[in-house]
């Protein structure tokens, strides 16, 4: 006899537990990996995965005003594509989760500039970017999309609030970079926290050991206190990113080596210091420029 009830649990069964999967990898990788993003958001998205995982992984009902929908906004000739929320590459969850989460997957991005890329009717487009920056992974399969588009359409960014770290250096490939006068911009540089708990289980009496093969295995364990050759390798991983985070700023902004140390600039001094080209009050603005 058919249990249709039954199906519908399993499937519930196993998309939670992808979630939870997913879930685990994302903190993981924020709280260990090379990433671009301004520390304050960090904090912010780890404390909602947190919240998530103790509320349980509730299962969301879609939400039609999602940060990112299948395709892109056609306003006339012009595509205006939203990258909203922490960067992230490939973290297989459902839409719904992603914006509880404020997060933003690349891989939605790159399909709708993959779209409009093909379609002759758009000239121009307009990438709208509201981000603290996000994950190292995927940023150079988008920026050389987005090169891509500006070879063949108009492609400007804008940017109302915040656009910062990874979130800067996508957008890095479009021909011009716009922004709001209160926008805060820039943010260029990588960084890479490790969390060091073998003090405090060794003074709850706690011994770990790791048995491993290679220097660098288990590397960010935190139970595991890092040697000074271990320590040595993330830094040299912090600055060789770093290092090509300023080169790739540098093909096609003229920003000096002294401002492309973290820092954030907003209104004139953005403009002054190579990080904007013009002040614009809002994106309708700039649908309207583009459109004229």
């Amino acid at each position: 006899m058919p249990r249709p009830w039954l199906n519908l649990w399993r499937n519930q069964w196993q998309q939670l537990k992808n979630n939870m999967n997913n879930i685990f990898a994302l903190q993981y990788d924020l709280r260990h990996s090379v990433t671009g993003i301004i520390p304050k958001y960090a904090s912010a998205l780890s404390a909602k995965i947190d919240k998530y995982l103790a509320d349980g992984m509730p299962m969301m009902e879609p939400d039609s005003g999602s940060v990112l929908n299948d395709a892109a906004d056609i306003q006339g000739s012009t595509a205006i594509i939203t990258l909203e929320g922490v960067i992230c590459k490939r973290v297989g969850l459902p839409q719904e989760v992603c914006d509880f989460l404020g997060i933003c997957d690349l891989d939605i991005v790159d399909v709708q500039l993959k779209e409009v890329l093909q379609d002759d009717s758009i000239t121009s487009v307009i990438l709208h970017v509201t981000s603290p920056g996000g994950y190292v992974q995927g940023l150079q399969s988008t920026y050389d999309l987005i090169s891509q588009m500006e070879a063949k359409k108009e492609t400007v960014v804008y940017s109302d609030l915040l656009n910062a770290s990874a979130a800067y250096y996508i957008s890095c490939a479009a021909s011009s970079i716009l922004a709001s006068i209160d926008a805060d911009i820039g943010a260029i540089g990588q960084y890479c926290t490790i969390e060091d708990y073998s003090k405090m289980l060794d003074n709850e009496g706690i011994k770990v050991r790791m048995f491993k093969s290679g220097k660098y295995k288990g590397l960010g364990d935190p139970t595991q206190m890092l040697t000074d050759e271990q320590a040595a390798y993330i830094q040299s991983e912090v600055d060789k990113g770093g290092a090509e985070f300023r080169t790739v700023v540098s093909k096609t902004r003229s920003i000096e080596e002294n401002n492309m140390q973290g820092q954030m600039f907003r209104g004139q001094e953005a403009i002054d210091k190579g990080f904007i080209d013009g002040i614009v009050p809002d994106i309708t603005e700039v649908l309207a420029l583009l459109n004229s």
